[in-house]
């Protein structure tokens, strides 16, 4: 999960863009996915993420309920699963209804907004959890769900989305895919890891 800067949504108004993305299948097997409530992996998880032909390393730190703080190629950052702001954009209710997401199942949709601690910008977000899917990470089957990010900014036309591949027996990301109107697009996915003997906390949110 490498941090998203988000000024995309600070930045001019952009030409409305439509976000579309491919259906997801089932698990490998065609098993069904159990219902996931939120894991989080322990302090010390080590993640090696690749994006543009590059690997950056990430580390758990610790997590408060739902927000998540690790460093990124050694610098420090937080931030939830499905959006990756800092906690502070997120007010009590509307971290509440971001964390209705949990326990995912396919199907469960949330709603709730953002607002910038510094100015009066401010976005809708919506959260769909839209599918399943195994990956294969360090040779290795890995079950994940899908679950869609779509946000737009209140005070003019910037749009973005993200689609997220959580893994529950890790409690991290495996694989995110970005894009916003702004024409900012990239994708990003889980190498290799490494793991402490007990890897993920069961944290309610």
């Amino acid at each position: 999960m490498l941090q998203i800067r988000w000024a995309a949504a600070m930045a001019p108004v952009f030409a409305a863009l439509v976000l579309v993305h491919p259906a997801i299948p089932v698990l490998a097997d065609g098993s069904v996915l159990a219902p996931a409530p939120l894991s989080i992996a322990q302090p010390g998880s080590e993640f090696h993420f690749r994006r543009d032909q590059r690997t950056h390393i990430l580390v758990v730190s610790k997590s408060e309920g739902s927000s998540v703080t690790y460093t990124l190629d050694g610098k420090p950052r937080s931030g939830f699963f499905f959006n990756n702001v800092p906690p502070e954009y997120l007010r009590p209710v509307d971290r509440a209804a971001y964390d209705g997401i949990w326990p995912l199942t396919v199907g469960k949709h949330v709603r709730y907004h953002r607002y910038s601690p510094t100015n009066a910008d401010s976005w809708q977000d919506d959260v769909t959890v839209i599918g399943t899917e195994t990956l294969t990470i360090d040779s290795k089957p890995i079950d994940t769900y899908v679950v869609r990010w779509n946000s737009s900014a209140d005070r003019n036309r910037w749009e973005g989305a993200m689609m997220v591949w959580y893994a529950p027996s890790l409690g991290w990301i495996a694989k995110f895919k970005y894009s916003d109107n702004s024409g900012e697009k990239y994708e990003t996915e889980l190498i290799s890891y490494t793991l402490p003997a007990n890897p993920v906390i069961s944290a309610p949110p």
